[in-house]
This record gives structure tokens, sequence and C-alpha cells, in this order.
């Protein structure tokens, strides 16, 4: 019973403090990735990065989670801790509040309606396997909890970045296309992105 007490303060503060945070805008990397000859339809994967750190020199995506994650990956995420969301244990909890997981949708819907399509790559094996790769971006503005890859899931897949998880509702940027930044975003090559590095 405590520990349940102790999952519900968590989440009493975890909202209180979503509601007062400022909104920051991000660009959402959508990577879609179909395969000819595969048992398994299109893989979805989402990538982000703040607006303020797009650039020509150095940019840098992170692995976003708008699913498949514990309340243990949200709460030790926005603590500060590593996490490796496709990891779980005995104490693994899923049970996400209705509002928060509502807001989860919201954000998919708003990433897959409101996108641009920047590219589509190709990729062709002499087996007659042939991989079919589109690249889309939606600028969003909202608050997430961004935090390291677990040393775990390090070792497993050999991604060394950060990963996110949403924190508050978001909602569209679309001021962001007439910024400086977005040329950045529309004329850059994602083909050497490995998008599928961490699993859904």
């Amino acid at each position: 019973m405590k520990r349940g007490i102790n999952f519900f303060l968590f989440f009493l503060v975890c909202f209180e403090a979503f509601s007062q945070s400022t909104s920051k805008e991000y660009v959402v990397i959508t990577f879609e990735g179909h395969f000819k000859i595969s048992q398994h339809g299109t893989e979805t994967y989402f990538w982000i990065i703040p607006v303020d750190s797009i650039s020509a020199s150095s940019s840098s995506l992170s692995r976003l989670f708008v699913s498949n994650f514990s309340t243990n990956n949200l709460q030790d995420c926005c603590a500060g801790g590593p996490v490796d969301p496709i990891l779980v244990t005995e104490v693994s909890n899923f049970k996400l509040d209705d509002k928060y997981l509502s807001s989860l949708e919201n954000l998919r819907q708003l990433i897959l309606h409101d996108r641009k399509k920047l590219q589509k790559i190709t990729k062709k094996w002499e087996s007659g396997q042939e991989e079919t790769v589109r690249v889309y971006a939606t600028a969003i503005e909202g608050d997430l909890c961004q935090c390291d890859f677990h040393s775990i899931g390090q070792q497993r897949t050999g991604y060394k970045g950060k990963v996110c998880i949403p924190k508050s509702s978001f909602s569209s940027h679309e001021d962001f296309w007439k910024s400086p930044q977005a040329s950045f975003i529309l004329k850059h090559d994602f083909s050497s992105v490995d998008f599928d590095i961490i699993s859904n």
C-alpha cells in the first residue's frame, strides 16, 4: 500500500510540475521503414531535436518514446536517471494515468498528421530484399524529459545518446517552417541515421 501511495504522490507532483513547466520547441523526425520481404508491416520510429540545437555544424537526434515505456521509466528519466524502455523487469509498472495516456496518443496523432515529407531512401540487396524508408518532420511545442540511455541498453545496441519521454501535452509549431533552422531540416540527408538501433 505504501508503495502505491508513493507512486500516486509522484504523479501528483509530476503533473503539477508539468502544468507549470515552460514549453519548448522541437522537431520530431519520423522514420517509416518497410521491407519488401517481411512478415511485418511498416515500422515507425520517432527521433527528436530541440529547435535551439539545430545547426549545420552539429545536430544530434535523441530517440523519442511515445509508447511502450513504464512509470518507472517516466519517473527515472524526469529525475535525471538513465532509462532503457525496452528492458522490462519484475518491478516494471505500466499503469500510466489515463489523462497522460490520452496526451501521448494526441502527440502521436499530431506527429503523424502535421508532418512534412523530407526524403525517401531505398536500399537494395542482391538477395532481392529491398527496404524503403520515408522520412518526415513535424514541428511541435511542449515539454519532455531527456536522459541518458541506460548502460545495459548501450551494451545491447551500441547507442550512447539520449532518450526522451513526453512530459506535457504538445501542440503544433508551424512557425518553425519560417525560421532559418527549417532550411537545415528540409535539406538535410538523413540516410546515415541508424534510426532502428533501438527497437520499438
